[in-house]
């Protein structure tokens, strides 16, 4: 329900599609010994891989920026680091540096957007569930749920504290650059750049902050004018730029409908991200118009409990989330970019071990399977030892399979496999 949101799906789509549909083109004149790796192909350039190694130089490029915008890697503070040859001369900070308890630190995407769910759900837990609010920040407690909340109250006040959740919600309501031209440009697309800029202007903005309980009634008001004194596009745009989708990309996955219907209702109803709880009856409509049949907690992804039956349909959408999941580990480590764990050498990872996803393939849960494995020695659970329409097998193999590569084809470049986060 967030700009933010929708152009990471869309461009990490694009990234996934275009680097496999390349990679399978690239390798077509030798199936049987494919390398599994873009740098190795295109290592060192030729005319005849140029193709190919200009797909890999976007692709990164543009993994790197949405990288940054949620996290910034080790040593890099300015974009000219994410990629000195495209944004040569580009000394402009990735993040902003903002002051705490007389120390600076950097305040990442990351850290608006873990801060924004922990406030929800703790209220959500106080409003529905009769939580004591010293819950909120349990000691140990980790910096990244709190510290944009804390800074937030020093720097606005304690009486603004009920807007934190808004002030979030705006910070992400983006439209993507992927080439910013200019410094304001790059902050506008930044989560956390916004989030400092807004908070900055709110008593410029509105004055007094409004009464708790109206904040269903002045949402909108109030959006449009820090928007608009912060000169960044208004909701209205945002929801618009997100909503064109659906008229140049058909058919959308089911995944992409629940998320385009989802900024339909947020038209009506603006605040419901920010504050789910205020209402009741919104509150029990996004649940019964977008119940998500997936939930990842602490790496495990599960049906949803709240989901009142476990029907075709959301058998459906879980099993295009699960293969959503395989492609994306297809691209990602076409591209080597280190997984979520650690992995043997020469190995490849299913989807659900590349994101460290627990419990959701029946091999996984069954049969104990790791998830990785040599390519020559075929998947531990082959897929043309089960039919063609039956959970067994491993589906990271059917996935190639149906695109016409034999997984034992593979030939994996001399790499490490590191350890890392997982990617946005």
């Amino acid at each position: 329900m967030t700009g933010y949101g929708h152009a990471s799906w869309s461009i990490f789509r694009q990234i996934t599609s275009f680097s496999v549909t390349q990679w399978i083109k690239a390798t077509a004149s030798n199936p049987n010994e494919r390398v599994f790796s873009l740098k190795a192909l295109t290592t060192p350039p030729t005319r005849e891989n140029v193709e190919l190694l200009v797909t890999r130089l976007a692709c990164e490029t543009s993994i790197g920026i949405a990288n940054a915008r949620f996290r910034r890697a080790p040593g890099q503070e300015t974009l000219d680091a994410v990629d000195p040859m495209k944004f040569r001369g580009r000394q402009w900070s990735l993040a902003p540096k903002v002051k705490l308890e007389g120390l600076d630190r950097y305040l990442d995407g990351i850290d608006v957007i873990e801060a924004q769910a922990h406030f929800v759900a703790s209220q959500f837990s106080q409003v529905f569930r009769g939580a004591p609010a010293e819950n909120f920040m349990p000691q140990g407690l980790s910096e990244k749920y709190w510290f944009a909340f804390v800074w937030f109250c020093k720097t606005a006040g304690e009486r603004f504290a009920h807007l934190f959740p808004m002030v979030c919600d705006l910070a992400l309501m983006t439209i993507w650059n992927d080439m910013p031209t200019t410094e304001d440009e790059w902050r506008a697309t930044c989560p956390a750049w916004r989030f400092v800029t807004i908070t900055n202007s709110l008593q410029a903005a509105i004055g007094a902050p409004p009464n708790p309980k109206n904040m269903p009634e002045v949402y909108l008001d109030i959006a449009d004018r820090l928007l608009s004194l912060c000169n960044y596009p208004s909701l209205d745009n945002v929801i618009a730029g997100s909503l064109a989708r659906e008229a140049w990309r058909s058919p959308v996955m089911e995944l992409e409908k629940r998320m385009l219907n989802a900024m339909k209702f947020r038209q009506t109803h603006p605040w419901c991200v920010a504050y789910p709880w205020i209402a009741d009856n919104v509150f029990e409509a996004m649940h019964r118009q977008f119940p998500v049949p997936i939930l990842q907690v602490e790496g495990i992804l599960k049906a949803n409990s709240y989901v009142p039956a476990i029907n075709d349909k959301t058998v459906d959408f879980m099993a295009e989330v699960g293969g959503e999941l395989m492609l994306q580990a297809w691209a990602m480590q076409l591209l080597e970019i280190p997984p979520a764990t650690v992995a043997p050498p020469d190995t490849i990872q299913c989807g659900f071990r590349y994101f460290d996803i627990e419990n959701v393939c029946p091999h996984q849960i069954a049969d104990g399977c790791p998830g990785w494995f040599k390519p020559g020695d075929k998947s531990p659970y082959p897929a043309d030892l089960s039919d063609e329409d039956t959970l067994l097998g491993c589906p990271f193999e059917k996935l190639l399979a149906g695109a016409g590569v034999n997984i034992q084809s593979l030939r994996l470049p001399n790499r490490e496999n590191q350890s890392n986060e997982p990617q946005v």
